[in-house]
């Protein structure tokens, strides 16, 4: 008889935790998902939408300079562009060309999302943003905090993609 009590003690402890746990994960996927903007549009001339973006950011060289495929110079963070003091940063932007579905994608994303790794470095490689084989980045939230707002990055990937990335 006490046997039977327990297990129904801890059956309804187990129900109880699980209850929860769908809760806070429904609850943090709602919290993100209004955090995260993404907005899509076809056009047939995605160069006057960068080029509308890159107006903001006019005599500004990108931290993080890819050259086209097609060009021989390595890839090159531009490190004597962090300042002294880490400089609050509030949103991600990124503007992405996809050649295969004629689309541009505005993506907004609060900065906090980068900082939950801690300061772990961001990995560019070849394999997923079109720099050449054996080529590998790193930069780490910390600097481009150092950097502050402004364009992080502007690549043009051999398949014909495009991304703009700047934070403010």
């Amino acid at each position: 008889m006490a046997a039977k009590r327990w297990g129904l003690i801890v059956l309804g402890i187990v129900i109880f935790v699980v209850v929860v746990g769908v809760g806070l994960i429904v609850t943090a996927g709602y919290l993100f998902s209004r955090q995260v903007e993404v907005r899509e549009v076809s056009t047939e001339n995605p160069d006057a939408e960068f080029d509308k973006t890159l107006a903001q950011f006019e005599g500004q060289k990108p931290y993080i300079e890819i050259p086209s495929p097609s060009d021989d110079t390595p890839p090159t963070v531009h490190h004597e562009q962090e300042k002294a003091q880490v400089q609050p940063l509030n949103t991600i932007h990124l503007l992405v060309w996809d050649p295969g579905e004629r689309k541009v994608t505005r993506v907004n994303l609060p900065y906090w999302i980068l900082r939950l790794r801690g300061n772990k470095p961001l990995n560019l490689s070849s394999r997923q943003s079109g720099l050449r084989s054996g080529v590998r980045l790193q930069v780490t939230p910390e600097q481009i905090e150092r950097h502050g707002p402004g364009l992080l990055m502007d690549l043009t990937t051999r398949e014909g993609q495009r991304v703009l990335v700047w934070v403010d």
